[in-house]
């Protein structure tokens, strides 16, 4: 049995019990470690410790069944969560989501990306071979872009399309990446945001992905393409190896685990995924690829 077979039987042990005491010695009696051991090792694969791990497994799982079950009660929640109150439970319920409990079930919308997904084999393995733990902390100056877009919905959402729509959509716009004139560089560019509503609050639901081209100048713009500007900002920007498919993983990672347990906040803006020009075309159509996926910080 490897170590991440061994993680993932720990894993597997909490998921099952979340509404009970969970100690340390118990899940690594399950996983066939020492406490120590286990928990030192379950940190440096997921880049939690344990206790945040269940803590957030627990908040993310509350949400749901809030949000899912009307007669659900807060109070309820706060003990099923393991909570020695309700006091309790709403602060950390309000620092994992930005809001109290109460509050979160009003809005009656989805979860936010801050949600504590549940660990698995894949993620695992891409962790410890696709992704750089720990990003690369940069300013990047104000970026011209020209490209296209299309609506999709993001990875936190269960009505996730991403991986249909936009490799479909990088197909479109490579095939007419000579018409952009006055291209600052060599790279292509991902932009993620948010698709305006008519309501005030952001969605996973409702977000926006263009496929880009940096430019020096908005002159002689494409038929059918649109001008973007990236403003000067801080960025966080990961070192994506793997598949089409994984990035998912990526972003996960980054917002479910990396940015709770950082000094950092995520500002309003767009994300970027950047490509060097040494990527193939077939990297946006899901085959392996190596790029920098980057969100946006404040502090």
């Amino acid at each position: 049995m490897t170590t991440i077979d061994q993680i993932l039987r720990g894993v597997e042990y909490i998921e099952e019990n979340l509404n009970a005491h969970l100690p340390p010695q118990a899940v690594a009696q399950i996983a066939g470690m020492s406490p120590w051991h286990f928990q030192r090792i379950f940190r440096a694969i997921t880049g939690d410790t344990l206790k945040q791990y269940i803590r957030g497994r627990r908040l993310t799982l509350s949400a749901e069944k809030l949000l899912g079950d009307k007669d659900y009660q807060i109070v309820d929640a706060s003990f099923d969560a393991q909570f020695e109150s309700q006091e309790a439970f709403t602060r950390a319920f309000k620092r994992m989501f930005g809001e109290t409990p109460g509050r979160f079930r009003s809005k009656n919308k989805g979860l936010v990306p801050s949600r504590k997904f549940c660990i698995n084999k894949d993620f695992l393995k891409h962790l410890n071979q696709g992704l750089t733990m720990e990003p690369k902390i940069t300013e990047l100056e104000e970026i011209k872009l020209v490209g296209v877009g299309i609506q999709f919905v993001g990875v936190f959402s269960d009505k996730c399309d991403s991986e249909q729509v936009i490799p479909e959509l990088w197909n479109r716009f490579i095939k007419r990446l000579d018409e952009i004139k006055n291209r600052a560089d060599d790279c292509t560019y991902g932009v993620v945001d948010c698709f305006p509503t008519d309501s005030k609050e952001e969605s996973d639901e409702h977000l926006v992905y263009f496929a880009c081209a940096r430019v020096d100048t908005f002159s002689d713009i494409p038929k059918g393409m649109r001008p973007i500007v990236v403003p000067t900002s801080k960025f966080a920007c990961f070192q994506h190896v793997g598949n089409n498919d994984q990035i998912k993983d990526t972003i996960k990672y980054a917002y479910g685990t990396w940015l709770p347990n950082s000094n950092y906040k995520r500002i309003d803006g767009a994300e970027l995924e950047i490509y060097p020009k040494t990527e193939s075309t077939e990297c946006k159509s899901g085959d392996h690829c190596n790029f920098e996926y980057c969100i946006p910080l404040g502090q």
